[in-house]
């Protein structure tokens, strides 16, 4: 058996998401993974390029696919079992062509709660008069949308008071967030986004309508920045690959 390991990032015409598929694909090779790749869902190279590359001239026969995503959906997911629910709960093993794929994303809840951990020890005490967007792409699915909400239970235990956003699916959009922490007395934003990195279209949108708004407000720095999201990456790959 050879293992191969594919880092899947969603488009490759986006350069600082190919910035950071970069840097885990260096992390993980730093750390003695092997066979490791990078792949699409748009742009090149494709997944489906990638794997079969893999499995003919390098001879990879089993794959652990790990999508660079806070939360998933259909895209990400494009090998993933309909019926699987929550997918970074557990294993899930996939047939492509005549090989096994595992799927592992970095969503578990033991990894959520050291994500979580990061983000609080990064945004640090509660600010009067300062309230936390945690700022998500959203999704059909419901994954999304209880991601970015256990993000915001966990800044909001933390003493801050904190609503979710999507910039694309989902119940609020930023400036109805920010308009809820205005009523609750918040004068600044400070938002977290649930990305790999702030250079997406969805991501660059909803900070333009964070802008308009006219509130006073920071960013925190995308989750590939910290360097706790490669050592959950990391800590998805079988032992041994």
């Amino acid at each position: 058996m050879k293992n191969g390991i594919v880092l899947l990032a969603q488009h490759s015409s986006n350069k600082g998401e190919c910035n950071v598929a970069n840097r885990c694909a260096q992390y993980l090779k730093e750390r003695g993974r092997k066979n490791v790749s990078i792949a699409y869902n748009y742009g090149s190279p494709l997944a489906e390029e990638v794997i079969e590359r893999m499995m003919g001239s390098e001879g990879v026969d089993t794959f652990c696919i790990l999508p660079l995503t806070v939360a998933e959906g259909n895209l990400t997911l494009w090998v993933m079992p309909k019926q699987f629910t929550e997918p970074g709960d557990a294993k899930s093993w996939t047939v492509v062509g005549e090989h096994d794929a595992e799927i592992r994303s970095s969503t578990t809840k033991k990894d959520r709660e050291k994500m979580a951990d990061a983000i609080v020890r990064n945004i640090g005490k509660p600010k009067k008069g300062v309230g936390v967007v945690v700022l998500a792409r959203g999704s059909k699915e419901a994954q999304s949308e209880m991601v970015a909400g256990y993000y915001a239970e966990r800044i909001g235990s933390a003493g801050w008071p904190c609503r979710t956003a999507f910039s694309r699916h989902g119940p609020r959009n930023v400036t109805e967030a920010v308009s809820e922490l205005k009523e609750e007395g918040c004068s600044e934003i400070l938002l977290v986004p649930l990305f790999i990195c702030t250079a997406g279209k969805s991501c660059k949108e909803a900070l333009e309508d964070l802008k308009k708004t006219g509130v006073k407000h920071t960013v925190s720095g995308a989750l590939a920045s910290y360097p706790e999201f490669m050592e959950i990456l990391d800590s998805r790959v079988p032992e041994n690959w």
